[in-house]
Order: structure tokens, then C-alpha cells, then sequence
């Protein structure tokens, strides 16, 4: 998306407006994830963590900043709401999420997270501009988690491996549907713990 709109001028196409959306998206993603993995390594390590001696330290303030620096979750996610509102870059998201929902491996789960999608921008285009800003972050949230569902079965359906589809499901149930992560047997607890540092989008 980026590359397709990178030499737009005013005024911008919606393909621009679309890798805007994405980027809203995507940091705010980013930057919750960083934030979890690093006190999850920090409360690992106990009292270590919290000592200049190791880099855990750095990597946590960071995280905490990360946020902050890049603009905040909720600047994120005021764009993210002039981007759709104004722009119609939620029209472009739904169109891709479904086109890449009918080619996974499990249709169930993609068509779950798609529902959460266009359940979140249906609820937004009908409410309150005052309640839309009040809820905009959750909505950001639920975003980039559904699209990440979506995204991971894709590559399972590609791949052909099912350790994508697990952590999609794990993703769909605790981040968007609030549920516990489903029990995984053996075999699906070893395919995700050997996907650590072979994603490779």
C-alpha cells in the first residue's frame, strides 16, 4: 500500500488514505505488543529486570515510550477515525479482509474476526461523533486484532501450516471474543513455540 500511494499529491487517492489507515493500525499494534512482551520479560526476571546490567531495563522503557514518541494510542486512533469517517479508507479494509478471509484455512475463525470488523465500523458510522472519539481506541484495538487473525490464517492457508491457524484462534479468542485461550494439545503447543523468529512476512 505504501509503495502504490508513495507518490501521491493532493488530493490523495484512496489507496493513500488506505496505507494511512494501515499505519494507525499497525503502531498501535505495535506498540501494545512491545509493551506486553517486555514486562512479561521483566516480571520473568524478577528484580533482575530492573536492573541497568541487563537490557530487558532499556527494551521495557522503551516500550513504555514507544506510544508516546510515535504518537499516542490516542492520536492513533483519531486519525485512524478521520481516515474512515472523512476519507473512507474502512471501505478499502473491509473489501481486502473479506477477499483475504475466503482464502484460509479455517473459514470459521477468519469469518469471526471479519464480523468483528465490520460489526466495529458499522457501530462506528452510526454513533455519536463524541461517543465515536470516546470508543476510537478500542476500536483501533479490535482492528488491528481482527486483521491479524485474518492475516495469519491467510499464511496458514499458504504455508499449509497449522501453527498459524492456532495462534489466530488463541488471538480471536482472548483479544476479541474475551474468552480463555482454548486448551492446544501437545503437538499445536510445540508448532507454536517453533514459530518463534520464522514469521517472515
Amino acid at each position: 500500500m505504501f509503495q502504490r500511494s508513495s507518490r501521491d499529491t493532493p488530493p490523495y487517492t484512496l489507496a493513500y488514505h488506505y496505507a494511512r489507515l494501515l499505519t494507525h493500525i499497525a503502531k498501535n499494534i505495535t506498540a501494545e505488543i512491545a509493551l506486553r512482551v517486555t514486562s512479561m520479560s521483566m516480571e520473568l526476571l524478577g528484580g533482575l529486570g530492573f536492573l541497568k546490567e541487563y537490557p530487558i531495563e532499556r527494551w521495557h522503557r522503551e516500550a513504555l515510550i514507544t506510544p508516546i514518541w510515535e504518537g499516542t494510542s490516542n492520536i492513533q486512533a483519531l486519525d485512524m477515525l478521520e481516515a474512515m469517517t472523512r476519507k473512507g479508507a474502512h471501505e478499502m479494509l473491509v473489501e481486502e479482509m473479506r477477499r483475504k478471509a475466503k482464502e484460509t484455512m479455517n473459514l470459521d475463525i477468519s469469518r469471526k474476526a471479519l464480523t468483528v470488523i465490520e460489526r466495529a465500523i458499522e457501530e462506528m458510522l452510526v454513533k455519536q461523533p463524541e461517543v465515536v472519539e470516546y470508543e476510537a481506541k478500542d476500536t483501533l484495538r479490535k482492528l488491528g486484532y481482527a486483521i491479524s487473525v485474518i492475516l495469519l490464517e491467510n499464511i496458514a492457508s499458504r504455508l499449509w501450516e497449522k501453527r498459524y491457524s492456532t495462534v489466530a484462534e488463541i488471538i480471536l479468542e482472548r483479544e476479541l471474543l474475551g474468552r480463555p485461550i482454548p486448551l492446544l494439545d501437545d503437538e499445536d503447543f510445540a508448532s507454536i513455540v517453533s514459530l518463534r523468529g520464522q514469521v517472515n512476512l
